[in-house]
Parts: structure tokens; C-alpha cells; sequence
């Protein structure tokens, strides 16, 4: 079944329905006979359902199939390799201009791995997305959403969907969205949705992980600017700073600056400054990230060379009643490509790439290099697990990667990625060993 779907929707391609990584983000509304009859994969959306055609559905699915391949995951050194598979499918109903629906459910699960399933490995059946929203305002491009919804904010340094796992990351909540012009902002509260492996059985309101803030947007001509903040609770957190785990109430005020010149040259810099309290302690951390890039015509392809450098900061001293180690909440790991079990707190993080697009297929490599921030502080893992704390080194290694995707239209896709992790004697010594030596994806992505 999925092979039939899949010829049928290589019979065209086109850019302007492009599917998104967040599928409540499309838009259809503008869709006309015309283009579906180019692009038979669109007959599923604008669907009228009633005579007057004010009610109208999008119906759509994505299908991940990825063979993933580590060594060096735990201690033992193991090699182990499994089939992730993960299958979603989502309808998008609109009443009129003023109110809409949407839901997404989905299944992941797990095949051949040897050590145990992750928390983001397997779920039987679960709500990614249901939430009902309002629109308002002249051109109805303000709304106000409730309900389970996905949550990503610029480039995704705190705040992005879990994609690179099996299983992506929800919240229950409410969020009010306003558009004026070239400025918008989105103000949101919500509790994050805990992951479970039965059928339909991911609480609502379960979790008592809480998330709020507020963020706004400014486009000008040629850069644009964020300005944020995010707040966070957690009762259960832990870092070094104290041997058992304690309530945190973490609040961060960020700003990121970012566009591109007339010579192809693009920047991205954010800067990150927290506060709050960890059980007695009080926090006292930051983070700035920075990025730059280059697109270089070629003849038949474009090069792209890039650069980066993130500071995370650590934990300075245990002996004061101040906690310094940086939390960067729920990022979009495959934007730091970092090694996994290594998360970007307390670490200086380099990397340099160079990425290369010739139609359909595009390539990139690069290096990335890790210090701790602090030696008075640990590494820590998505999920608060802190992985391991003393007072050596800060050198941890290196890693070397290359990825190729390559599009067979805009609905089906593949990406190969290789990465390679070369452990300093510090993390090799270490008697939890973590950091993976090897990792290898084979993905095939489609969307409809």
C-alpha cells in the first residue's frame, strides 16, 4: 500500500505545496483545480465537505523508515543496530474562515535493537497534535490555539520538535499568535506531554514539566531580529551542583539577530541569559551561539561553506549557593550535531562545515570539537540525566560527520549520515564511557 502511494505522488513535483516539517503550517486554502490536476497528490486537501463548501479537510500522512547502526552507546562499547519506524497521519479541518481543527495521531516502534528501548523509541498510539484554534483580526492571521500542539521558535537553539528520535515532543497548552506586518509575536503556556508506549494513553495535562514565554519577530529588509522569554518548571530536576534532585523554576531572556548580505554571506547569533532557582540555589547562566555562512554559485551547483562556535555555560563552583550550568530546555539537536548523550550544557562547542547542493541532491561534512565549560561541573543528556561528574580534564574529542539527502520529489526523500566520534582519554576513562563511537542513519522520509 505504502509503494502505491508513494508512484503516485512521484507523478509530479512542485515547490508551492510543499510539505512542512510542522503540517499545521501549510496553508491550501488558495488551492485551485487547476494545480490539482498538475499535482494529483494535492486532491487530498481543500476537500469541501458540505454544499457551500465552508467546511473543508486536509487530510494527510508522513512515513519515516530509518535503520540506525551505534557503537559505543553505553560502557559496554556494543554495537548495535534496529529499524525505527514511525508513521503519522493528520486531518486539518477548517468551519468557514474563523474556526479550525486539527489532529494528528501516530505510531512509533522498534525492531532488532539489542539494549533497551528509549522513551523516545516506541509508542503503540498517540495524539501528536489535537488542538482546536480561533482566527481574528482583519485577514484572520491572529489566532488563539488550545489544546496538544508542537512548539518551535527561531532557529530552534531551546525550543524545537524532537525530529531526530523516533517519538517528537508535545505540549497541552494554549498559545495566542498576532501578525502585524513585518512584526508578530506569540505568547504560550503549556505542560509538556510525557511519553508513554500504550495506545491513546499519553495524559493530558500528565506531566508536571511546565513551559511558557513569550516571543516576537521584527523583519527588516535585509536581517531580522527575536526577542524572547522563556519560562520553565521543573520538580524534578538535577544537575551537579547537589547530589540529590530538586525543584527548578528556570527563566531565560534571549535575543537572536540574523539575515543575509547581498553577497551571499548569512549570519545567525543568539544570546541567552537565565535565572531563577534550583532548590536553595539560585541560577545564574547564559549561552551565546553564533553562526555564519556562505553560499558560493558555481556553475551547475552551489557550495556552502559555514561556521559556528556555542558557549554553554557550567557550573563555576559547588562550594557558593549559585548554579551556573546553562539548561537549553528542548533544542533541535541535529542543529548542534552533537555527539549523542552529549546535550549543550556546560560546553564550548566549535564546528565547521562545508555543504554542497546540486539540484535534487545535497551534501554536507564537517567537524565539531567539545570542552567542558567548567571542570567543576558535569556533561549531562537529553531527559536531565547527568552523565558524569569530576574534576580532570575539559577536553572530550571530536567528531567527524558527513550527511546526503537527496529529494526524489518534494513528497519522498532519503538522507545517509555517518558520524564519528573520537573520544578524548577523559570521557575513555570515564567508567560510564557515553558518547557514541559510531553512528550510522539510513532514512526514508515521505510525506503527503
Amino acid at each position: 500500500m505504502v509503494v502505491l502511494v508513494l508512484l503516485y505522488s512521484n507523478v509530479v513535483d512542485g515547490q508551492q505545496y510543499k510539505p512542512k516539517l510542522l503540517r499545521f503550517d501549510e496553508d491550501y486554502s488558495n488551492l485551485t483545480d487547476s494545480v490539482v490536476q498538475k499535482k494529483p497528490w494535492l486532491r487530498t486537501k481543500n476537500i469541501s465537505l458540505n454544499q457551500t463548501t465552508t467546511i473543508k479537510v486536509s487530510v494527510g500522512l508522513d512515513y519515516r523508515e530509518m535503520y540506525e547502526l551505534v557503537k559505543g552507546y553505553d560502557s559496554t562499547g556494543a554495537t548495535d543496530g534496529y529499524w525505527l519506524t514511525r508513521i503519522m497521519a493528520h486531518a486539518d479541518v477548517h468551519f468557514g474562515t474563523r474556526f479550525r481543527t486539527f489532529f494528528q495521531v501516530g505510531r512509533g516502534f522498534i525492531a532488532a535493537r539489542v539494549l533497551p528501548a528509549r522513551p523516545v523509541d516506541v509508542d503503540e498510539l498517540f495524539f501528536l497534535n489535537a488542538f482546536g484554534e480561533y482566527h481574528f483580526g482583519k485577514q484572520n492571521n491572529n489566532y488563539l490555539r488550545l489544546g496538544r500542539q508542537e512548539l518551535f521558535f527561531g532557529l530552534g537553539r531551546l525550543i524545537a520538535p524532537r525530529e531526530g528520535p523516533n517519538l517528537r515532543s508535545t505540549y497541552d497548552g494554549v498559545r495566542v499568535h498576532n501578525s502585524m506586518g513585518a512584526f508578530t509575536w506569540d505568547a504560550f503556556f503549556s505542560y509538556l506531554v510525557n511519553n508513554k508506549q500504550g495506545i491513546l494513553d499519553n495524559e493530558i495535562l500528565g506531566n508536571n514539566q511546565r513551559l511558557w514565554g513569550f516571543y516576537s519577530t521584527k523583519k527588516w529588509r535585509q536581517f531580522s531580529a527575536d526577542l524572547y522569554y522563556l519560562g520553565y518548571y521543573n520538580p524534578t530536576a538535577l544537575f551537579s551542583k547537589q547530589v540529590t534532585r530538586a525543584k527548578e523554576t528556570r527563566h531565560s531572556m534571549g535575543v537572536r539577530w540574523y539575515g543575509k548580505v547581498s553577497n551571499g554571506t548569512g549570519y545567525d547569533a543568539e544570546a541567552v541569559y537565565q535565572f531563577g532557582q534550583f532548590g536553595s540555589n539560585s541560577i545564574d547562566a547564559f549561552m551565546v551561539d553564533a553562526k555564519v555562512s556562505k553560499d558560493i554559485q558555481l556553475k551547475r551547483s552551489v557550495l556552502k561553506p559555514s561556521a559556528k562556535i556555542g558557549y554553554f555555560s557550567g557550573n563555576r563552583s559547588v562550594n557558593d549557593s549559585k548554579l551556573t550550568t546553562y539548561n537549553s530546555l528542548f533544542p533541535n539537536l541535529l542543529y548542534y550535531q552533537t555527539a549523542i548523550g552529549i546535550f549543550p550544557s556546560n560546553l564550548i562547542n566549535p564546528q565547521v562545515n562545508l555543504g554542497w547542493d546540486y539540484k535534487k541532491l545535497s551534501i554536507v561534512g564537517g567537524v565539531d570539537g567539545y570542552w567542558r565549560a567548567s571542570k567543576q561541573d558535569g556533561l549531562y543528556a537529553p531527559f536531565g540525566t547527568l552523565l558524569l561528574n569530576n574534576t580532570n580534564e575539559t577536553y572530550l574529542g571530536y567528531q567527524l560527520y558527513t550527511k546526503a539527502d537527496y529529494a526524489f520529489t518534494q513528497n519522498l526523500s532519503c538522507t545517509f549520515l555517518v558520524s564519528r566520534y573520537y573520544k578524548s582519554q577523559f570521557i575513555k576513562n570515564n567508567t560510564d564511557g557515553r558518547g557514541i563511537d559510531l553512528l550510522v542513519n539510513i532514512l526514508l522520509n515521505y510525506k503527503l
